[in-house]
């Protein structure tokens, strides 16, 4: 089965129902934040409620929102939908397209759209698999293997053979990220704090106790950003981290690319160039929720 559907960056955060415990936000004041006014933010025209981020190489940002995905090319340019929206509640951008969520009012799809994917940039999709039997709210994958949460059961699956077939490993964490470089290296966060799989996921230890809310993992560094907003970076998967920037509040969505960051907060989508010591709107005007 093909799905036309429209690209944007989604939130990282799950909507809806959680796999897990989310960390909360501090109640902690934060200090002033180190951002840097922006000179033309770009507003966000027919978005309501945006589910996760990504970024490409080359700094393209996209956004996956409930009316579908939406790509902005640069700082400054305005925001294309492509192909045909639909809820857009998973969304992982590398080598693989990959997605999952709802269709749009109308559709003759079933309600959870299970695993879906691109080999055109989200111009178009196709079924690959769990079509009407789960609602991935965060995906991740290297090499042909994917993680996903699904949000139906609350429990972590994992594929080997990019997302045909699917064995189940337990509860999900509230975020996950996976080493690029190694599929068995899995991050998760929890509200008692960051926690660590050597194995692909199937099991997992403590990584200490602070409240990392949300991750990505690039080739070259893990991050996270803290519940009240603080961005770290850990050089040795998640053991201990450097708070590397105040950001620019409670994060809603992350992601990573190179030395560049992109949270959502308060509405607006804040992007660094310099591993999140700065930070400049590319996208404003979302309703917040």
């Amino acid at each position: 089965m093909r799905l036309l559907v429209v690209l944007v960056t989604a939130s990282l955060l799950i909507a809806g129902c959680s796999t897990a415990d989310a960390p909360r936000p501090s109640t902690e004041a934060s200090s002033a934040s180190p951002r840097v006014e922006p000179v033309a933010p770009v507003p966000a025209p027919g978005i309501e409620h945006v589910h996760n981020l990504a970024l490409l190489p080359d700094s393209t940002l996209l956004v996956g929102t409930h009316e579908g995905l939406w790509r902005q090319d640069s700082a400054g340019a305005e925001l294309d939908r492509i192909g045909e929206p639909f809820d857009v509640m998973g969304f992982f951008a590398s080598s693989k397209w990959l997605a999952s969520g709802h269709p749009a009012p109308g559709s003759s799809s079933p309600p959870d759209l299970g695993l879906l994917r691109s080999n055109d940039e989200g111009r178009t999709w196709r079924s690959v698999s769990l079509g009407g039997t789960a609602d991935f709210h965060r995906l991740v994958g290297a090499g042909p293997v994917v993680l996903g949460a699904n949000s139906g059961d609350g429990l972590l699956w994992r594929s080997e053979d990019h997302g045909k077939t699917w064995q189940t490993l337990g509860p999900a964490p509230f975020d996950i990220a996976m080493d690029p470089n190694s599929a068995k290296r899995v991050i998760g966060t929890t509200s008692q704090g960051p926690i660590g799989s050597d194995d692909g996921g199937r099991s997992w230890q403590r990584l200490g106790d602070k409240k990392i809310a949300l991750v990505n993992w690039t080739q070259d560094r893990l991050y996270g950003v803290a519940t009240n907003g603080t961005i770290h970076g850990s050089d040795d998967a998640g053991m201990t981290w450097t708070e590397l920037g105040t950001g620019v509040g409670v994060p809603e969505a992350f992601a990573a690319q190179g030395d560049v960051l992109a949270v959502l907060s308060e509405g607006t989508v804040w992007v660094s160039e310099d591993r999140g010591e700065s930070f400049t709107a590319r996208v404003t005007g979302i309703p917040v929720h």
